[in-house]
């Protein structure tokens, strides 16, 4: 596998502890301008000595979950939490084996239950698929399923559910058939081959699974090591069809699978070999696989990850590109051209392991990631963070005394995509209720005006919760839009 800098995840030096952080009341967290990325909580690194983070929303409470592992020695550790919008909790991982290095996270849509598949250290690394009641984890059939080791290297597919029956899906490359596809589903009590025992010919990885929104047909895409070259295939409820001819890719095409929320067209990032490694998006427009806009990464792009945003049904990316100073690059499609989404290098470091997801409702991006550092000593460590989509024309206030003092502010919700009323907005900034003058609703973007009465306030940065009902075509949604540090008075 393509690993930079002959830096492994699986030799890595020293102990790795889980970070705590802690700040006084008076701390006020690095500001983020809008349109540009910030962090999820109060510091940029959720945890130290980490790898391998998976994100997912909660499809009821629109709450943050993320599983990822810690290491100590050659074992590894999980840890799960939640963010509510202001903090971090830890949860349990009661029932959830130790030594898994990879792990990834999706949420029953029925059931709302967190479900997780790995490779279980315990148990020779064979397929495992667990759910969280709420108190501890529990094994979804039998531990062990697969036939033989599950491949981990780099990425795992998620869980994937049945959009009529629920059932569970799962797509992964067994090394006891000469590391070729398997898919299996859940019956209720057992695992089950799709189709058979294998998909693919021998030597395949870099796996992603998905059901299309339109058809809700299972989709499977990997890489073929051997012919280089990456296949996507679907299961039409007896056998396995090829969707369109196979694709031109390397030798290590990590990949991500993803359909276009309203045509059901799906798409793939991939890497193609053509002297220096680029990104390459490709959809399949029913007869051939084409490709999306210009190639990605003035260098090398790696460790990739494609998104739909759920509002405006653009396609986003996040990438490492080792020709743009070894930084993380996040683009949008808008439809002829991938635009820049904030500052090129959204992280701080050396970055890789991306997973790319949207809050469903208010269609804020959300990524985590690993990060190598070498001070004070070589390790990684896991950071969440969300593309900060509210503007305001006024973001910073001098403090005033004044009983009269008043600013007209207007905050610009982009492409919150919902037509909402005035009584049905409501905005806080630390708590304070502010009263709206007018909301009304511009393209994707969502702008609320107010005379904010500020007399007195103290100094310091102020973040802001917006609770709403809105519509968007015949659906009504109600939600919460937080942000922090949108108010300074100095």
């Amino acid at each position: 596998m393509s690993k930079k800098n002959n830096k492994s995840f699986f030799t890595v030096p020293g102990i790795f502890l889980l970070g705590f952080f802690v700040f006084s009341a008076g701390f006020f967290p690095a500001k983020a301008a809008g349109g540009e990325w910030e962090a999820v909580g109060y510091d940029e690194w959720l945890a130290s000595n980490s790898i391998f983070s998976s994100l997912a929303f909660h499809p009821t409470t629109n709450d943050l979950y993320i599983i990822y592992t810690t290491r100590s020695g050659s074992s590894y550790t999980p840890i799960f939490r939640k963010y509510d919008g202001s903090n971090w909790s830890d949860l349990s991982t009661n029932g959830l084996s130790a030594d898994t290095p990879l792990i990834s996270l999706t949420f029953n849509p029925r059931t709302k239950e967190p479900y997780v598949f790995y490779p279980d250290g315990q148990n020779g690394d064979k397929a495992a698929v667990k759910k969280f009641d709420g108190s501890s984890w529990a094994a979804v059939g039998q531990d062990g399923f697969s036939n033989g080791q599950v491949f981990d290297d780099l990425e795992l597919s998620r869980v994937a559910f049945h959009p009529e029956t629920n059932e569970a899906y799962v797509a992964y490359t067994d090394q006891s058939f000469d590391a070729k596809v398997a898919v299996k589903r859940f019956d209720g009590n057992s695992w089950q081959n799709v189709g058979g025992e294998s998909i693919s010919d021998k030597n395949s990885y870099m796996i992603a699974c998905g059901f299309n929104p339109s058809t809700e047909e299972l989709y499977v895409a990997y890489s073929d090591m051997t012919a280089q070259k990456i296949y996507v295939k679907k299961f039409d409820g007896s056998s396995w069809v090829q969707v369109g001819s196979s694709v031109e890719g390397n030798d290590s095409a990590v990949m991500t699978l993803a359909f276009h929320p309203a045509t059901g067209e799906p798409h793939i990032l991939h890497l193609e070999q053509a002297g220096i490694d680029k990104g390459v998006v490709k959809k399949f427009d029913g007869s051939s696989w084409v490709q999306v806009g210009s190639k990605l990464g003035i260098g090398e792009a790696m460790y990739m990850s494609l998104a739909f945003s759920p509002t405006t049904n653009e396609p986003w990316v996040v990438y490492y590109d080792d020709g743009n100073y070894y930084k993380a690059v996040a683009r949008r499609f808008d439809g002829s051209s991938w635009i820049e989404a904030g500052t090129v290098g959204l992280d701080s470091g050396d970055p890789m392991l991306f997973d790319l997801v949207f809050n469903p409702q208010t269609g804020e991006p959300y990524v985590t990631y690993s990060d190598y550092i070498n001070e004070p000593e070589s390790s990684y460590r896991v950071a969440v963070k969300k593309f900060n989509k509210l503007l305001t024309d006024t973001p910073t206030l001098a403090y005033n005394s004044s009983k009269k003092a008043k600013k007209k502010i207007t905050f610009n919700f982009q492409d919150l995509n919902l037509k909402i009323k005035k009584k049905d907005a409501k905005i806080r900034l630390n708590g304070r209720k502010i009263k709206l003058s007018r909301v009304r609703k511009s393209g994707n973007n969502v702008l609320m005006a107010s005379n904010l009465k500020y007399s007195k306030w103290s100094a310091g940065n102020y973040n802001l919760s917006l609770t709403y009902k809105g519509k968007r075509g015949k659906t009504t949604y109600r939600g919460t839009w937080r942000a922090n540090n949108v108010l300074t008075i100095n």
